[in-house]
Parts: structure tokens; C-alpha cells; sequence
């Protein structure tokens, strides 16, 4: 794998531009997906990290295999190799009981199916989102009401998670309403939602190619609202957990756990 700067191509006549010499460079060609543009070469994917500034330069082959879970934490040292510390230390269970309970009830009282939660967390590739974007929020879900549970995409793959547990991994949470959201939207979303647990998580989305079997966190929240975007919404190519407030309401901060 190869990590080297550049900018990516804005139009059909432009090209990737590199200001130094990046090791295994590709002879680039025009490749399409999902109706967005990038260059890419035989073997390897040049794109603009969406999470941060770093290009990747790697066997595109390999991104979705067993081996790629170790990617966040090998960016995660490169990051924070430059910079200040962003690495939270998970408080004690007995710290974390004592918030616990109100956050769950505020959430409760003010989050319908299909809003979103999003959150800084404590584990290692929320390290790496906020090193990366430099904002203090690292991972989004949807809330299904009814069943007081979160349907998130994580590594492992999308899947469900009880909000009492979801909460517990949370350093602070932020109860999104988005502005496509109506009661019936919601459930809708919450139900779409649902129909994709179990498909895996979408690594090549993060850096800005994707794929419509494949979610992260945060395109998993936009995706559920996906019949009721249009061209004045902006959406970028890649949507960051820090970004989602601009499409939607925030409902409640619970602020940080110190």
C-alpha cells in the first residue's frame, strides 16, 4: 500500500496531479461507478480519502477482504503521527452507569424512527474518523423507535444493536432529525434500514468509490432518505459523520461524558 498526496480530477478533461513522486504510481484510465468519476489504473484506486486529506494507492481487490479491518488502525498511527492525541480512553462502567440511563431517556423522548444518532465513540476507527475530519463526532445510525435500537454499519457489517448498548460505547450522542424525515419517511428509512443487516461494510466508500451492496455508517443514514434527495440537497461523495447536522435538525447534544 502506498499513502501519497493529490488533487483529485474535477471534470472530464482534467487528470490526477501529484506533487511529489508517489512509489507504484498506475497509468490512470476513466473508470465509472455509481455515476461518479475517478481515475483508476489495472491494479491499484487513486481517490481522495473522504475521511481526510490521504490518497490511497491500493489493489482495489483487497479492500473488502479480511485483512482491511487492520486499515483503520495503520491509518489511525499515520494520523495521529502528526498531530495532537485523539485517542479516548473508555471510562469505567460504574463512570459510565451514572450518564447512561439520561442520555437513554432524552434520546427516548425526543428520537423518532429514522432520525439519526450520531456520535463520538471510543473505539479505534472513531479514533481514526476524527483524526481524519478533525471534527469531534465519529459515527452515525439510525434509531428504530420501536424497538429501542440503532441499525449501524461497523466493520463487521451492518447489524442491530439495543440502545442501551449502543449508548454505552458512546462518549457523547447528538439526535439528528433529517430534513427529509415525516413520520412516514421515517419508518420507511427504518425499515430500509433493516433490509440491509448483514450486507458488509463499504470500505471503498469511505475513500470515494462505493458500492450499492456495501454501506458505512454514515452513507447508510443518507441512503434510507435516497428517494427524497434532489439536486438542491449538495450531497458530497462522501458524507462524514461531522457533516450530517447540515442536512438535518439537531434535536439533542448530550454533551461529553467529562
Amino acid at each position: 500500500m502506498t499513502l501519497c498526496w493529490a488533487i483529485p480530477a474535477e471534470d472530464e478533461r482534467s487528470s490526477l496531479k501529484f506533487p511529489f513522486p508517489c512509489r507504484s504510481a498506475p497509468s490512470l484510465e476513466r473508470t465509472r461507478e455509481r455515476g461518479r468519476s475517478y481515475r483508476a489504473g489495472p491494479l491499484f484506486l487513486l481517490v481522495r480519502a473522504g475521511y481526510g486529506r490521504i490518497i490511497l494507492a491500493l489493489n482495489p481487490a483487497q479492500l473488502h477482504t479480511r485483512r482491511m479491518r487492520y486499515l483503520p488502525y495503520i491509518l489511525l498511527c499515520v494520523l495521529c503521527g502528526c498531530g495532537p492525541s485523539v485517542i479516548l480512553q473508555k471510562p469505567s462502567s460504574t463512570e459510565r452507569a451514572t450518564l447512561n440511563p439520561e442520555w437513554i431517556t432524552q434520546i427516548k423522548a425526543v428520537a423518532k424512527s429514522g432520525d439519526w444518532l450520531v456520535v463520538r465513540g471510543y473505539k479505534g476507527p472513531d479514533n481514526l474518523v476524527v483524526a481524519a475530519t478533525n471534527i469531534p463526532l465519529s459515527h452515525a445510525v439510525i434509531y428504530d423507535a420501536q424497538g429501542e435500537q440503532v441499525i449501524e454499519a461497523i466493520g463487521e457489517g451492518v447489524q442491530v444493536t439495543s440502545l442501551t448498548d449502543f449508548v454505552d460505547t458512546t462518549h457523547r450522542v447528538l439526535v439528528i432529525r433529517p430534513k427529509w424525515w415525516t413520520p412516514e419517511r421515517g419508518l420507511a428509512a427504518t425499515r430500509f434500514a433493516h433490509t440491509t443487516v448483514g450486507k458488509p461494510y463499504d470500505f471503498l466508500g469511505t475513500v470515494g468509490g462505493g458500492s450499492d451492496e456495501r454501506y458505512y455508517c454514515s452513507e447508510l443514514c443518507v441512503e434510507a432518505y435516497r428517494d427524497y434527495h434532489t439536486a438542491k440537497d449538495h450531497l458530497p461523495r462522501i458524507m462524514e459523520p461531522g457533516q450530517m447536522y447540515l442536512w438535518g435538525t439537531i434535536l439533542y447534544d448530550s454533551g461529553t461524558r467529562n
